[in-house]
């Protein structure tokens, strides 16, 4: 459903252990401009192996069989927002750091998150949190903001490529 072409996605699992899942990996085709000549890139995504499944070379496997597969499609690149646990993987499996980027999460079941961390006594510190959060400003809002409609849509119409050409050339 990309409007950008059909992305390669690669699942992994264990034959032994009913075809439990291991892992899966994704190429995801996005339009990009390079001094204003616009091509197709690929974006690595969902970069996902369970721990169970871990040093066993899977995402190297991943890895080299998407950027094989897209390259003899065209796609000249492939850029990824790595994240902590995954960096040391892409770069060990010769991908070259670029920039970086700022993380940010919002806590939005501060119950959820102390109980997982910390116990389930934990959740109990969840009340004042909240309302610490609250005062400084940082509870998720989950209220719409006036004036701007959300809503599923079942495909991107011309309105994205219209949007695409516009913000190319600052991007």
């Amino acid at each position: 459903g990309s409007p950008h072409g059909r992305s390669l996605t690669l699942l992994a699992e264990d034959p032994a252990t009913s075809s439990a899942p291991g892992g899966a990996y994704s190429y995801v085709y996005r339009r990009a401009t390079y001094r204003g000549r616009p091509f197709l890139a690929t974006q690595a995504s969902d970069a996902m192996v369970d721990v169970a499944f871990r040093k066993r070379g899977i995402f190297t496997a991943f890895d080299d069989e998407c950027a094989k597969a897209c390259g003899a499609e065209g796609a000249p690149v492939c850029m990824a927002v790595a994240g902590r646990q995954s960096m040391h993987g892409f770069l060990k499996n010769g991908w070259k750091a670029i920039g970086t980027w700022r993380t940010h999460v919002a806590v939005v079941d501060a119950k959820r998150v102390l109980a997982a961390r910390l116990g389930p006594l934990a959740g109990l510190a969840a009340l004042p949190l909240k309302a610490m959060l609250a005062i400084a400003g940082r509870r998720a809002r989950f209220e719409p903001i006036p004036g701007i409609e959300v809503r599923p849509a079942s495909c991107f119409d011309a309105r994205v490529d219209a949007l695409f050409t516009t913000v190319a050339p600052s991007l």
